[in-house]
């Protein structure tokens, strides 16, 4: 042993100096690195030391320290297994924060941390921490050096796990929170504990049952979940998120959002509402999120009696500051900024606000529990329904709409029906999705159009299996078929028993195959690719003719749908059974002469689109509407223009006439003037 650290002090003479002279001798890290990775303790201390000189220097020679110094074996787990010494805990967790933030692989931390926990060193670590944390609560700048150092260290499961399960740590957290300067810390420490550990995200526990005590010993005993579920530590994080200091507020509602039964605890929805009222982004989104995507049960009631709507709509009108402004400016037009981080993060705050906005008065409703507050006018969302309608159908930037598509998985089933109902919404998912080339938007389109032709119970034409999209796609998540069986579930829709929501889906299918034939593309049939196979078309072409009326007689000439040629009819034309004659098949359904039996009647304004019944005539009209007044008012300018231009003609031509007559009426007065001189000067 002698030997061995005789033969190791030259190391460290060289390591001196190389703090003393700021340069790196050479093969100092690959030494420093076999030193930690040996089986003698006090090596490992001080070579500890002398990593932390080492990752002093320059970032980019601090980084290549770092990564000779990992390459080593076992020098990561013998630098965790310091931390685990009363003496070196501090300046070990501090070089293995600054090791990470040098650039080392995660995956090579990661298997670094895993090893030292198979050795039982992280358990050794959370025992150190309970004993510093409650050796001398007043040393602020070693408080906050190991709980900035064990943060690092817990965002991996292994070390989460063994911190949190010690009862010491997360009761000497507890308390911090108490204190102003380290509440902070100690908050981001426990929010690490509460995301990695394994076990955390679990319910919060029970008002009426259970130990109120948690987790009982201060040496551990007891699961991290039932340490972090303690009924005072989650009284002590509650009052942390009514703080004034916003960091702190944030981090603890990050703490509680992690909580499947989070609105159980007591206290939680005077500070949301509160939490609201501070204007701040990320305060707004966390709120929103918490509201839209968990339940509030008999909660509901307290928050609407508090003001949570109104503090809602403030806090998503001081995010963006004309989205409150009326139901007109909710959020439909786009000012060209929509690559500002700054405007982004403020749009999806007001997003989820709006989201827990809609859901919250259908819950409290739901809850059959009596609502002290006072009851909101019936256009009282209108603000929120245009700015989700706005955010899903890209008006804000392809960003944030595929961050709002993506967001509908976790939106409760009332709010997807409301939404659904709303004009213009499933037109604007059916423009930005069928013009998207992401995978992942086209997917998330997917999965909200069948999700609420599900909730609606609308039925499936006759013939038409079970596929979705595995079948569509060969199972891969926005594959090649997905745009098709987005499609077919939009045609769906638009056969749902609620009138309204039939004709909402009806105009989101023809703006879906307008957008597809813009970018040079169509969708034929279920389970069919850009492009489509013939068969796949006739089949969806038949399963879409339920839209039709079942009569077929009825006058087909009401004005109808946007965009005249739809997939259908691009299907059609490229058939070489129809070349030859002209093509006449519904804009809505699809279906052909030969399918009705008779031709599709065209409408009656603008004469361009045809329609199988008025049933699809009614359910294109307030897509159409637009085009077709253009498309009748295109002959009136056009006789318009034609009457200027005569009437212009008729003005040359009478100005012509008048030069030519007042010519010789000219010419006599000049003769008659040149007679007159004549007989003056004889």
């Amino acid at each position: 042993m002698r030997a061995r650290r005789a033969s190791s002090a030259p190391l460290f003479v060289a390591c001196a100096h190389t703090g003393l002279a700021g340069e790196q001798a050479p093969d100092v890290p690959a030494a420093v690195g076999r030193l930690l990775g040996g089986i003698d303790e006090a090596e490992r201390n001080l070579s500890t030391g002398l990593l932390s000189k080492l990752l002093l220097a320059a970032p980019p020679a601090a980084a290549a320290a770092a990564a000779e110094v990992v390459r080593q074996p076992g020098a990561l787990p013998g630098l965790i297994a310091v931390a685990g010494v009363d003496a070196f805990a501090f300046i070990a967790l501090n070089t293995f924060q600054r090791l990470v933030q040098a650039g080392v692989a995660p995956e090579d931390v990661a298997r670094g941390v895993a090893a030292a926990g198979a050795r039982g060193t992280l358990r050794r670590i959370a025992s150190t921490a309970e004993r510093l944390l409650s050796d001398d609560p007043w040393k602020e700048k070693e408080f906050l050096l190991l709980t900035s150092g064990l943060s690092t260290l817990c965002q991996h499961e292994p070390a989460a796990t063994a911190v949190a399960a010690n009862a010491g740590v997360v009761s000497a957290l507890r308390g911090a929170l108490r204190s102003g300067s380290r509440a902070v810390e100690a908050m981001k420490l426990l929010l690490s504990l509460k995301t990695n550990a394994a076990g955390a995200h679990a319910a919060a526990p029970r008002r009426d049952g259970g130990d109120p005590r948690g987790a009982g010993g201060s040496s551990g005993g007891g699961s991290g979940a039932e340490n972090l579920r303690d009924p005072r530590l989650l009284a002590e994080v509650v009052r942390a998120a009514g703080s004034a200091d916003a960091t702190l507020s944030l981090l603890a509602l990050r703490f509680i959002g992690l909580i499947d039964e989070m609105w159980s605890i007591p206290l939680l929805a005077p500070v949301a509402v509160s939490a609201l009222r501070k204007f701040d982004l990320q305060l707004t989104e966390s709120v929103g999120m918490m509201v839209s995507m968990f339940p509030t049960g008999a909660v509901a009631p307290t928050l609407l009696s508090l003001g949570a709507p109104d503090a809602l709509r403030a806090a998503a009108a001081a995010a963006v500051p004309h989205v409150a402004r009326g139901a007109a400016k909710g959020g439909g037009s786009s000012d060209g900024s929509d690559c500002d981080p700054d405007l982004d993060a403020a749009w999806t705050a007001a997003f989820w606000a709006a989201l827990a906005a809609i859901k919250l008065p259908r819950e409290a409703a739901a809850s059959h529990a009596p609502c002290a507050g006072p009851s909101s006018p019936a256009d009282a969302l209108a603000w929120a329904l245009e700015l989700v309608s706005g955010s899903l159908s890209g008006a804000r930037g392809a960003p944030h709409a595929a961050t709002a598509l993506n967001a509908m998985a976790s939106v409760p089933g009332d709010v997807l029906r409301a939404l659904a109902r709303h004009p213009g919404l499933l037109l604007g998912v059916g423009a930005f999705v069928g013009a998207s080339e992401d995978a992942e938007c086209v997917e998330s389109g997917l999965e909200l159009v069948r999700t609420m032709a599900e909730l609606e119970k609308a039925p499936r034409a006759a013939g038409e299996a079970e596929g979705g999209c595995a079948a569509a796609c060969s199972g891969e998540p926005g594959g090649p078929g997905a745009l098709g069986e987005l499609r077919r579930w939009l045609s769906m829709l638009a056969r749902a028993p609620d009138r309204a929501v039939a004709w909402e889906a009806a105009a989101g299918l023809a703006a879906f195959d307008t957008s597809r034939l813009g970018a040079g593309k169509f969708i034929s049939g279920r389970g069919s690719s850009d492009g489509g196979d013939g068969d796949g078309g006739r089949g969806a072409s038949e399963g879409r003719g339920a839209v039709a009326s079942s009569g077929g007689g009825s006058s087909g000439e009401a004005p109808g749908s946007a965009g005249g040629s739809t997939s259908q009819q691009v299907t059609a034309a490229l058939s070489p059974q129809r070349r030859g004659r002209p093509i006449r098949s519904c804009s809505v359904c699809g279906q052909t002469e030969e399918q009705l039996g008779r031709a599709p009647k065209a409408c009656a304004g603008c004469r361009k689109v045809r329609y199988c019944g008025e049933a699809c005539a009614r359910a294109a009209w307030p897509a159409h509407k637009k085009e077709c007044k253009e498309q009748q008012q295109q002959p009136q300018q056009q006789q318009q223009q034609q009457q200027q231009q005569q009437q212009q003609q008729q003005q040359q031509q009478q100005q012509q006439q008048q030069k030519q007559q007042s010519q010789p009426q000219q010419a006599q007065q000049q003769q008659q003037q040149q007679q007159q001189q004549q007989q003056q000067q004889q």
